[in-house]
């Protein structure tokens, strides 16, 4: 049951980090707060779903053998999904802390490294795809 769970519990923080992404270009672009605000909560929606996903994904990879070929791709997937939580919780607090005082250079610093970061989820949820059809 939970290698099932797994590849349906990872779509809603995907969903949410690409939609607090594309928040956050929009407040780059129109400095309207209710795009910052708005990016900072699906944000927070988006690492409290990683980190469910991560929790199925324990599950999930304890269901795989020892020997199998996919080990070394669930181990890459794994320490990715652990990069993952790690950096998008590390944007997040910067966020919050930088609130009110975000300089438009920093901003786009900070929506690159963002965008940066979703490329990197891309291409672990693309190993992801390879365990759970191979």
């Amino acid at each position: 049951m939970p290698l099932t769970l797994h590849p349906i519990s990872v779509h809603f923080p995907i969903a949410f980090l690409f939609l607090a992404g594309g928040l956050y270009i929009f407040y780059l672009f129109k400095s309207d707060f209710f795009f910052y605000r708005s990016a900072k909560l699906v944000h927070l929606l988006g690492v409290v779903g990683l980190i469910l996903a991560m929790l199925t994904g324990r599950s999930a990879a304890s269901e795989i053998e020892a020997d199998s070929p996919l080990t070394d791709i669930v181990r890459n997937h794994e320490i990715l999904g652990y990069g993952a939580i790690w950096a998008f919780s590390m944007l997040l607090v910067w966020s919050y802390l930088r609130e009110k005082s975000f300089k438009q250079k920093e901003l786009i610093f900070f929506s690159t490294l963002y965008l940066v970061f979703l490329g990197v989820m891309v291409y672990s949820s693309y190993l992801g795809g390879e365990i759970a059809h191979p």
